[in-house]
């Protein structure tokens, strides 16, 4: 007997079905059984098998039958849920199941609920089956042809051992006489009478087509002409025919055999219906597919599991139809595939396979793994992360696929799965004025800035069209935020790596608690003085509103002049230009081409002291005069923190990149209206995140933050150490010595100043602070700038955002249709250029790209030497 087609399944039976599993549904008994089913069992065969095998003769039947159906796998896991088992296509539809699941599962898992026979027929079921030896009394009537006389007895069938002694009566029209009744244990020949209707000649026609075919055959009846209707009499009625006598010797007929014929398929246009698919790789008659793309899929996967290629020769609204590249050359595979109307399901209806022809990879890369394939694979990954780079692409289709697909190719997949997730790079622009118009309404404070130029097809303006120039939007929870936050403000800006060229540019406050907090954005065609103009204007006139503020950016040239251009807005003592310390160590390091003395221009920067300052200018001037004159060119309080007056609160960079790390990550990478969406869905994250955690600590009798506390308390170990010398009370004025020196130090505690630099850069005391207060019994809380207390870090996300609900509650808009500046679309001819420019916000790259390289040259170096080692 031949089992290749059997499957082993556990039959769980008297226990329970639990659903609180991590597996969705779980089967519970104490004694399960093992139970064979084959691919071709009925429903009626499985009840019966199943009664047999766990009941015995045990007198109970089979009520319910579940199937733990497998439905998802999920990292690996497979989620269940349990399927009721009542028909012949849930056999069909279980079988298929298990198949398309391995080797993921080896089992099938079936849970049976019995009732006792007794107890179903006192509900008025009655017995499934007729008792052994049961007496048949009734009479059952037989219906006769109109006109023929009913002489014989037509036999009732019983079950084995059944005694049916009654006498059947034959039901017969009005003028049909039986006179005669038989009885049915007497076994009569039914005579055979010619049909009333005509029996036409037609030959026996077998359609098989790769269509939905019948096989349809008819009787042939002899003669030819008219001799059939018009002079043929019936044989019955020809009473003394002559008998024909049979010849000995056979003719040769009788002894040909087709063999051949002995081993042909049941049904040749489903000669692969019994196949496994998951067993083999190979599809097989009978597979259904939800939709067209789901065929393509499919086939595109066996072709590349299987390291072979084909072509479509037909595709069309309800077939899909193709055959092997080399098809007429010695293989001879081709699958078609129909829409079944009435199942609402494709289904594959002929399949000539496996492959028969020489497989060879001529190409590292597959024609069939297209760039629309990828694509649809690495959409978890875009919807989790979508700033991974092209190469990280490459490297997860070649474990998955084994292929090792091209750049451009994997470049244009991501930007296609960003687009499925995300929204088109096109339609993002059209449903941007929509977005903008709804949260400058429904978020009470937003401020929307859109710049947009006409538009012209040809020479022609093009009414009721716009093309998008730039945009500036900040949120009002964000605005109401910086008026708790320290009184400086971080600008910068990087490149946008989508389809079309941009900046983005980004203004980054920071709390009492040193959490970091984008205030205002804006995206602009490059950093140009108009560009940079245009997002500080904004900024100041609806964001940065209080004086004395601290803008902190880069030093170049197109900010300096923006900057100049907003007149008295950002000049003192409304506000303080400083430079970033990172992009002076990064344009010194451009210029010079020294790594050695990178860490020298940082070193001078962060000097809080004139002292310190004098020290390490010092050893710059040891290396060469043309680097100091570099640096003196750069005005000393726009960058060296001695002489910044304080306003920097001792930061020294524009930390855009912990920004774009921390609470910006990606962004970059989506259509412009799924960006200004992500950054008002991420601050929406971050107020509520920061608001539950500052208040907390506010609720446990915190007076300040806890970065704070963090510093007080390692200040206040320092200050254990830290010997007061003199005390002048008039103007309370210390005089302290650190152990480590024997320099002494002057601290006023009237004017905030003390010589380390720390107590008026950092507005909370020092060391050395804490020290002379802890000398004169005075608080050192009263010297502690109100910025970092508690209360006024909980002021910071005190507002909350209001809810942009679905695109339909979003009141109508009437404005012009925006579309993008075409001259802004990247290069897509060849290789895409990488967009990761060498600036200071991706300076971490750089250094991770740096060392690969280092060790890639390494690399190569000690391969050169092997290889030559080798040869000599």
């Amino acid at each position: 007997m031949d089992t290749s087609n059997n499957i082993v399944a556990i039959v769980y039976f008297d226990g329970s079905i639990s659903t609180a599993t991590n597996e969705g549904v779980t089967f519970i008994c104490d004694e399960p059984t093992f139970f064979t089913i084959s691919q071709t069992m009925s429903f009626v065969e499985l009840n019966a098998g199943l009664c047999q095998d766990i009941n015995g003769g045990s007198k109970r039947e089979v009520v319910k039958i579940k199937y733990r159906c497998p439905i998802s796998i999920v990292n690996g896991n497979i989620k269940y849920q349990a399927v009721k088992i009542s028909s012949d296509n849930d056999m069909r539809l279980l079988c298929m199941t298990y198949r398309q699941f391995q080797p993921h599962i080896t089992v099938i898992e079936l849970y049976v609920e019995f009732e006792d026979v007794a107890k179903a027929n006192d509900d008025g079921a009655g017995p499934s089956s007729c008792p052994v030896k049961e007496q048949c009394d009734e009479e059952v009537p037989t219906p006769c042809p109109a006109n023929q006389q009913c002489n014989e007895t037509v036999l009732r069938s019983c079950s084995a051992n059944k005694q049916c002694d009654e006498t059947v009566p034959c039901l017969s029209p009005a003028n049909h006489q039986c006179d005669e009744t038989v009885p049915s244990s007497y076994p009569q020949l039914e005579e055979v009478k010619p049909s009333p209707f005509p029996i036409r000649g037609t030959e026996c026609e077998i359609n098989n087509s790769e269509s939905d075919t019948f096989l349809e055959q008819e009787h042939r009846s002899g003669g030819n002409g008219a001799d059939d209707t018009d002079g043929c009499e019936d044989e019955e009625n020809v009473p003394n025919r002559v008998a024909i006598e049979h010849p000995f010797e056979p003719v040769p007929f009788m002894r040909t055999l087709d063999l051949e014929a002995m081993h042909a398929p049941e049904f040749p246009q489903y000669v692969n219906v019994s196949k496994n698919y998951a067993a083999n790789g190979e599809l097989c008659v009978g597979m259904l597919f939800k939709n067209k793309e789901g065929v393509v899929q499919a086939i595109k996967n066996y072709s590349l599991s299987k390291s072979v290629d084909y072509k479509v020769h037909e595709s069309e609204p309800a077939t899909f139809y193709c055959k092997c590249k080399y098809f007429g050359s010695g293989c001879k595979w081709l699958v078609r595939v129909s829409f079944i109307k009435n199942k609402d399901v494709w289904e594959i209806r002929r399949y000539n396979g496996p492959h028969t022809c020489n497989l060879e990879m001529a190409s590292q890369d597959h024609t069939k793994l297209d760039s629309d394939m990828i694509a649809q694979h690495i959409g978890p990954m875009v919807r989790d992360d979508p700033s991974f780079n092209v190469n990280h692409v490459i490297s997860e289709i070649q474990s998955w696929y084994g292929y090792t697909t091209t750049y451009r190719k994997a470049y244009l997949a991501k930007q296609k799965a960003i687009e499925n997730i995300y929204g088109s790079w096109e339609g993002s622009f059209e449903i941007l004025p929509k977005w903008l118009e709804a949260l400058s309404l429904i978020v009470h404070g937003s401020i929307v800035e859109l710049e947009t130029l006409p538009a012209y097809h040809g020479t022609e303006l093009l009414p009721n069209v716009r093309l998008f120039h730039r945009l500036f939007w900040t949120f009002g929870p964000c605005i109401k935020a910086f008026e708790h936050c320290k009184p400086i403000v971080q600008v910068d800006g990087t490149h946008l790596h989508g389809k079309y060229e941009g900046t983005l540019l980004v203004a980054v406050a920071q709390d009492g608690n040193k959490s970091l907090l984008p205030i205002a954005f804006a995206i602009v065609d490059d950093e140009t003085v108009d560009a940079w103009y245009f997002f500080l204007y904004n900024l100041r006139k609806h964001v940065v509103m209080k004086d004395g503020v601290t803008i902190i950016s880069d030093d170049h040239e197109s900010i300096k002049t923006a900057i100049k251009r907003c007149h008295d807005m950002w000049a003192p003592p409304k506000a303080f230009h400083m430079y970033c310390i990172r992009h002076i160590a990064s344009n010194f390091l451009r210029k010079f081409e020294k790594p050695y003395l990178h860490r020298l221009v940082v070193s001078i920067g962060y000097s809080r002291t004139e002292r310190e300052y004098n020290y390490h200018y010092k050893q710059m001037r040891q290396h060469g005069d043309a680097y100091i004159k570099w640096l003196d060119e750069i005005p000393r309080e726009k960058w060296v923190q001695a002489f910044d007056g304080g306003h920097r609160y001792g930061h020294m960079t524009t930390n855009l990149v912990e920004c774009i790390s921390s609470v910006l990550k990606g962004v970059r990478n989506l259509p412009i209206a799924a960006l200004v969406r992500a950054t008002y869905l991420r601050l929406c994250e971050l107020f509520a995140s920061k608001s539950r955690e500052v208040y907390a600590r506010k609720d446990t009798g915190n007076v300040f933050s806890e970065m704070l506390m963090t510093r007080l308390q390692e200040n206040q170990l320092a200050a254990e150490s830290v010997l007061v010398t003199t005390f002048v009370s008039e103007n309370e004025i210390f005089y302290v010595q650190e152990p480590s020196s024997k320099e002494e130090l002057k601290v006023d505690l009237r004017h905030g100043y003390c010589d380390c630099g720390d107590f008026q850069t950092d507005r909370y005391p020092c060391p050395h602070v804490i020290a002379c207060c802890s000398n004169q019994n005075i608080n050192w809380e009263v010297y502690v700038n109100d910025i970092y207390r508690i209360d006024k870090v909980c002021k910071v996300y005190e507002k909350e955002f209001e809810v942009v609900g679905h695109q339909n509650t979003w009141p109508v808009y009437n404005g012009p249709r925006i579309q993008p500046n075409s001259l802004s679309k990247r290069n897509m001819k060849g290789r895409p250029k990488s967009t990761s420019f060498l600036n200071e916000m991706d300076e971490r790259e750089i250094h991770q790209l740096k060392r690969r390289r280092r060790e890639g040259l390494r690399g190569k170096r000690v391969r050169r030497r092997v290889k030559s080692s080798l040869q000599l």
